[in-house]
């Protein structure tokens, strides 16, 4: 159908915003 598609593998997020974190800035995940 002529659409571009890109994925990035293995890029770091952060912790996901839930519980005390929800309203904080983002934390580095731990792998």
């Amino acid at each position: 159908d002529g659409r571009d598609f890109f994925e990035w593998r293995g890029i770091p997020y952060g912790k996901a915003p839930i519980g005390p974190l929800r309203f904080a800035s983002p934390e580095m995940r731990t792998v």
